[in-house]
């Protein structure tokens, strides 16, 4: 600019010189020098949808390549109770230091999701964190982003269960009803009760033998008609009569009930049998007196 108002206005040291080809050259140099020797290109802004990661339910952070905060959305600032006045510009580090577990996931940035429990005053929460590279055209990666999703409702879900699970456990394991599961046509779990009916003194002897080998000839068919049946019905199915054969090959007269059940996340049938050998003696005894 100046270097044309000195040309314009005849103000020059040589006649007939443009003085502007010159002033561009050492501009432009200037320029130059300030963006390297001060770090300019440090700072890559990275592309993002601004409006939608603002309005995110889940929590979002977005990183530039040196680690430092260039994002921060509402729905995270809410979660960590920090404001993005504080955070932008700042190292994960500085801006995280209350949580030394959360800074050790954001600077290694190794794996692609990993958990984080934030624990407030007398409350606790389960966060998945998902990170996900920012590339540009530029340059490899650009920075990262990383979304911390809530689970603790998950969580707490799944706490409940397992102690269902347990308290069930408990349960069947106390019970005096022979209780076994059966999966893919083989028993995987059996209470102590059924060992006992079974005569069973080792899990070996029980544990991952066929069904089949247990029952007594003479109802085999009877047990396969009642599986197709359970298959086809998909619930509990009335008790009826069978006979078992123990261990040392004894047999034994049971009453046996079956019903599907979710064992170990696979299909399974649960089998609860009653030696019922002492009524039906009784039975046979009043029916010979009448």
């Amino acid at each position: 600019m100046i270097a044309n108002l000195i040309y314009i206005f005849d103000i020059r040291p040589f006649a007939g010189l443009d003085l502007t080809s010159f002033a561009f050259t050492i501009t432009g140099l200037t320029i130059f020098w300030g963006l390297f020797q001060l770090n300019l290109f440090d700072s890559i802004p990275i592309p993002s949808s601004a409006a939608l990661i603002e309005n995110m339910w889940d929590g979002v952070l977005v990183l530039d390549r040196e680690n430092r905060v260039i994002d921060i959305n509402p729905a995270l600032q809410d979660i960590l109770e920090i404001a993005a006045t504080k955070t932008i510009g700042s190292q994960v580090e500085d801006v995280f230091a209350a949580w030394p577990n959360l800074v050790e996931i954001l600077q290694e940035l190794d794996s692609d999701s990993a958990e984080f429990v934030l624990e407030k005053k007398n409350t606790r929460n389960y966060f998945d964190i998902k990170i996900s590279p920012i590339r540009s055209k530029s340059i490899e990666q650009s920075g990262s982003m990383v979304v911390f999703r809530d689970t603790s409702k998950r969580v707490e879900a799944e706490g409940a269960l397992r102690k269902g699970e347990q308290r069930y456990r408990r349960l069947v394991e106390s019970s005096p009803i022979s209780i076994c599961v059966m999966v893919d046509g083989n028993y995987v779990y059996a209470n102590p009760a059924a060992y006992k009916l079974f005569g069973a003194e080792k899990p070996e002897e029980l544990i991952g033998k066929a069904a089949v080998d247990f029952v007594h000839p003479d109802f085999l068919k009877l047990m396969g008609e009642r599986l197709n049946k359970l298959n086809e019905r998909k619930q509990i199915l009335g008790s009826n009569e069978g006979m078992i054969v123990r261990v040392d090959g004894q047999s034994v007269e049971v009453e046996v009930s079956t019903q599907l059940i979710t064992y170990q996340n696979q299909e399974a049938v649960q089998i609860l049998m009653k030696d019922i050998s002492a009524r039906k003696l009784e039975e046979e005894r009043l029916e010979r007196r009448v």
